[in-house]
């Protein structure tokens, strides 16, 4: 991981909102 991650619980936000505009593009 060469990013400071802020928290894991904001990086697991990240990669949901991720899966859902992959899953979902507007």
């Amino acid at each position: 991981m060469s990013y400071a991650l802020p928290t894991l619980a904001e990086s697991a936000d990240d990669l949901k909102r991720r899966l859902r505009d992959e899953r979902n593009p507007r």
